[in-house]
């Protein structure tokens, strides 16, 4: 059966019998809200059961005689189909009732709002020379036909009526400019917010579709058009768009709708938003150092790794043991010092108590850096204020300096242009709030204007609009951060989800520790992005968590799409148009990258089952992920991410028994939603990304991942399984690559190494037998607050034969990113072993090793 006839006949069947919705008056009452939501579990099982046969029929139609899945591009579109078959859905529910669509995932009441009541704050005058007061007022939800205007002959509310501009945003009364920054500058990019708007209300059907990359996947959240007003002037409270238009209503609307409620959008990073409007590679440039996130948190490792070298060897002073950084980390340790920045891991405190500041970076590096990613296409917001200071004092002197000249710290603006002129460089800023008047020079008023430096900059208008200059020696004084969004015009994005290994014996559904190869037709540079649900994403209850015990069975995905998020070769989620049918050629590319997948909805093995009857009403998507109605059961807390990227032999030749490779670089462990590597690639070799995540081990509890490849070429993306083996020897090969190794010496017949990588959100241990005779046992307690073990405890003894080597510990700083401490010691004893057969039966350890834990021998 042809997929689309497939879909057709199952809204028709999931429509006969279906109740029409409550339709939710402006002011919600009470009682209304609970029979919304009485009828909401009516509507989510018809459109689950609908989703359910439809897809599943889609799949049956597309796969192959032997059984391979479908290829990545079906599986992106197949989200495109979902999101059809949803509007057709509430459209068909809108005509049957004759009413317009209603959403009853986010009705429009308080606990949508997020702020416990149904009124807003305003500011508002009882006449036009009365004082301003600050009233409560009543929160009317209504459509765009009902929405106030100013004045007589003001154009209706519409979604768009031309092309987006950063100043069409204005941030309401939520505390979202993150969000607000964010949609700014991403409609001065090309194409992010068409992107964004998949489907307008057509009809009177009342819903809107917005696409957002959600935890690393573009996923299309459909909301109702009923938007918060104010009851006086029946305006919008929160974002809204300039010459009544809706599009930041309504992309606002969908976030909030994923993370709960609006109020759930107060504060954040304009890093955030960039990543849900645009799915790219995003870091941060730190203007008091020059350096971007992932390069200071290489930094510290290297100033954290030099200081463990200089104790380890005073205390080995005067004896024949040898200690050294990994090759790796020398390199970090070179690039930091030629940079001139300190390698001091505790910044030295006076008397006082005040940290001394780091050497002030060179301001035109920092221009150069920052122009250079600007015409390169990228999309910038900034933080102004000073982060990190400790004392009131030193924020207060901060704050006081940017009022002075009409700026607000702890504030984000949209960064829109960087120029000059004459000697002066200069930046274009927008304020989200689409007033406050900057007052220094270049500002709205400085009398320094004249008609032609105006028509030179196209300094026109900027009175009430929140855009203005900022020479770059103030901007310096007054910002910290510059939030980068790195999208290239004609590069390709290529994605791939997996589920994490659940213990350190690898993933419970597959017996082994996923992974990623990339082969790349061209040499040059990648962007590597490893993404997990957000947490604000978690808190909004649109991931369900399994139960311990529970598991499921991870549906291989993968795709390649455009960085403005539409598909290469008409594939995944493509125009602002509606999607129509598979991709063709599914089942020989699945074929051709050995992957065996299913459908959305389908269970693919036997270890799917469980995960699905956890739920009535829980759906996969085509990442395997768990979309569901049902929130009784949390979403998983956030884990740390890490990346390790390897070299491996020729695409042609490679095979999964084969080793990883070499160390090529990454990006250490952090608790951060997403961490980024940049990598040098060569043509035709096989690269292995190896994701690492460890704090969720402790829970027992799955956790997917997202890896996206940027690249000025399309990669071949495939999702492979390493062994447990293959795995310990990736780890072992990035913490020689990285960590210290002490050294020592059995005589003539060898070394015993052990090797210690700090700094990598807490610390990894290996240990190496390279004598020919010896038995070599080693005991290793930790003392430790906040920490989880991979061991599961934090005493091991471990008893290892010649020419072997094991990864012993893997402390992890606990998910709920808190302070921690630990304190380890190692004793070490070394026998000579009688004969050859005496070292097989000598081998033990307590606790029992299993996974990643097992030694293996020395290559």
């Amino acid at each position: 059966m042809d997929p689309d006839e497939a879909l057709r006949l199952a809204i028709e069947a999931s429509l006969e019998n279906a109740g029409a919705p409550a339709e939710a008056p402006n002011a919600l009452p009470a009682q209304d809200a609970r029979v919304e939501a009485r009828e909401a579990d009516d509507f989510d099982d018809e459109l689950t059961r609908a989703i359910r046969a439809s897809m599943g029929e889609a799949a049956a139609s597309t796969m192959s005689d032997d059984g391979a899945g479908l290829d990545g591009g079906t599986c992106v579109a197949d989200e495109e189909r979902r999101a059809d078959l949803e509007y057709d859905h509430c459209l068909a529910h809108s005509m049957q009732a004759n009413r317009p669509f209603s959403d009853p995932e986010f009705v429009p009441s308080a606990a949508s709002l997020g702020s416990g009541k149904t009124t807003t704050t305003m500011r508002v005058r009882a006449s036009p020379t009365a004082p301003v007061e600050v009233r409560e007022v009543p929160v009317l939800w209504l459509r765009p036909k009902e929405i106030g205007h100013r004045e007589r002959g003001e154009r209706e509310w519409t979604l768009s009526h031309r092309q987006p501009a950063g100043s069409d945003v204005a941030q309401g009364t939520e505390g979202d400019c993150w969000l607000v920054s964010a949609m700014s500058v991403a409609a001065e990019g090309d194409g992010h917010v068409a992107h964004a708007l998949r489907s307008a209300s057509a009809e009177g059907c009342g819903a809107v579709q917005i696409r957002l990359c959600l935890g690393g996947l573009w996923t299309v959240v459909t909301v109702d058009d009923l938007i918060p007003c104010d009851a006086l002037s029946r305006r919008p409270i929160f974002a809204s768009g300039r010459e009544q238009q809706l599009w930041p209503c309504f992309i606002e609307k969908a976030i909030a709708k994923v993370t709960g409620s609006y109020r759930a959008l107060s504060g954040g990073q304009v890093s955030e938003g960039l990543r849900l409007m645009t799915g790219a590679s995003v870091t941060a440039l730190l203007l008091s150092t020059n350096e971007t996130r992932e390069e200071r948190t290489l930094r510290r490792a290297a100033a954290s790794s030099l200081a463990a070298l200089e104790r380890t060897l005073a205390h080995f002073s005067g004896t024949s043991i040898r200690v050294v950084l990994g090759s790796g980390m020398q390199q970090v340790v070179k690039t930091v010092r030629e940079a001139g920045l300190s390698l001091d891991p505790e910044r030295a405190r006076p008397a006082g108590g005040r940290a001394a500041a780091e050497p002030r970076a060179d301001a035109d590096l920092t221009w150069a850096r920052l122009a250079s990613w600007k015409d390169s296409g990228c999309l910038m917001g900034a933080a102004c204020g000073k982060a990190g200071m400790e004392w009131e004092d030193e924020r207060k002197a901060v704050r006081d300096a940017a009022a002075a000249v009409g700026l607000q710290t702890e504030h984000a603006y949209s960064v829109l242009e960087l120029t000059s002129v004459g000697s002066d460089r200069l930046l274009r800023l927008r304020n989200p709030w689409g007033r406050g008047e900057y007052t220094g020079k270049y500002g709205t008023s400085w009398p320094g204007w004249t008609p032609e430096l105006r028509s030179q900059l196209g300094a026109f208008e900027m009175e009430g609009s929140g855009i203005f200059f900022i020479e770059f020696n103030d901007f310096l004084r007054h910002f910290d951060t510059v939030e980068v969004a790195r999208v290239h015009k004609g590069w390709s994005t290529a994605r791939s989800a997996s589920l994490m290994a659940e213990s350190a014996r690898g993933a419970t559904a597959e017996g082994g520790f996923p992974a990623w190869e990339i082969v790349s037709p061209e040499d040059g540079d990648v962007y590597l992005t490893l993404w997990q649900a957000s947490s604000r994403l978690r808190g909004g209850g649109r991931l369900r968590g399994l139960a311990p015990g529970e598991s499921l069975r991870q549906l291989q995905v993968e795709g390649v799409i455009g960085d403005d998020g539409r598909p290469s070769e008409g594939q995944g989620p493509g125009s602002p148009t509606r999607s129509s049918g598979a991709s063709a050629g599914g089942a020989e590319a699945a074929r051709a990258a050995g992957v065996t997948a299913g459908a959305p909805g389908v269970a693919v093995g036997g270890d799917a089952g469980p995960a699905l009857r956890a739920s009535n009403s829980a759906v996969l998507d085509e990442a395997g992920r768990v979309l569901s109605r049902d929130r009784r059961k949390p979403a998983p807390e956030r884990t740390e991410l890490g990346i390790a990227v390897f070299a491996g032999g020729r695409a042609s030749s490679g095979s999964a028994s084969e080793p990883v490779g070499s160390y090529v670089g990454g990006a250490l462990r952090t608790l951060q939603d997403s961490v980024n590597a940049d990598v040098s690639i060569t043509a035709g070799r096989r690269y292995t990304v190896v994701p690492l995540a460890m704090a969720h081990m402790a829970r027992k509890q799955w956790q997917e991942a997202v890896l996206s490849v940027q690249s000025p070429s399309p990669v071949r993306l495939r999702r492979v399984t390493l062994s447990a083996r293959r795995f310990a020897e990736a780890i072992v090969e990035r913490v020689t690559a990285l960590g210290m190794a002490t050294f020592h010496s059995a005589g003539d017949d060898g070394d015993i190494v052990v090797r210690e990588l700090a700094a990598d959100n807490c610390m990894m241990l290996v240990l190496e037998n390279r004598t020919s005779s010896r038995l070599v046992t080693l005991e290793y307690t930790v003392g430790a607050e906040g920490l989880t073990a991979s061991r599961e405890a934090f005493f091991c003894t471990d008893t290892i034969p010649p020419q072997t080597v094991q990864l012993i510990q893997v402390l992890t700083v606990d998910s709920a990113g808190g302070s921690y401490s630990y304190s380890g010691s190692q004793a070490m004893s070394i026998e000579k072993l009688a004969s050859r057969e005496a070292a097989l039966t000598s081998e033990a350890h307590f606790p029992p090793v299993s996974g990643m834990h097992s030694p293996f021998p020395l290559v």
